[in-house]
């Protein structure tokens, strides 16, 4: 098996959110609704859509400790990572936060915010295949 390295989860968000049409998101009765890395109707947020589907735990998103919590203080969701495959040093995890920001924040704008945060960091983003051309 491959490798799996920042730069190819950066590749994976990037495609994931340029095919969203609307964020991950669920109910919460005391919150309204909030993200989440797995929310109605199958939508993944930039990290849930890293997570593999037998590696994915409802607490994730469901506990009182989950709800308003950066990624980077979820030890379940970091598991979750590294039993994917995906780097899960201080630097990814960094990487991780600001994309889940760029989901949680600036959905509207996140292509845009997302190309931004890869440049940061270095890394690039693969092109978007246009469906309409021939």
């Amino acid at each position: 098996m491959k490798k799996k390295t920042l730069q190819s989860a950066a590749n994976k968000i990037f495609r994931h959110l340029s095919k969203m049409t609307e964020q991950s998101i669920c109910f919460r009765p005391h919150w309204g609704n909030v993200c989440a890395y797995r929310g109605e109707f199958g939508n993944k947020c930039a990290i849930g859509c890293l997570i593999l589907n037998r590696l994915y735990d409802p607490i994730m998103d469901n506990s009182l400790e989950a709800v308003g919590t950066k990624l980077k203080y979820s030890p379940l969701v970091i598991s979750a990572l590294r039993r994917s495959g995906w780097p899960t040093d201080a630097r990814a995890i960094d990487f991780y936060v600001d994309a889940q920001e760029v989901h949680d924040s600036f959905f509207e704008r996140r292509i845009e915010k997302f190309i931004e945060l890869a440049e940061r960091y270095g890394l690039t983003v693969p092109k978007i295949e246009d469906k309409n051309a021939n």
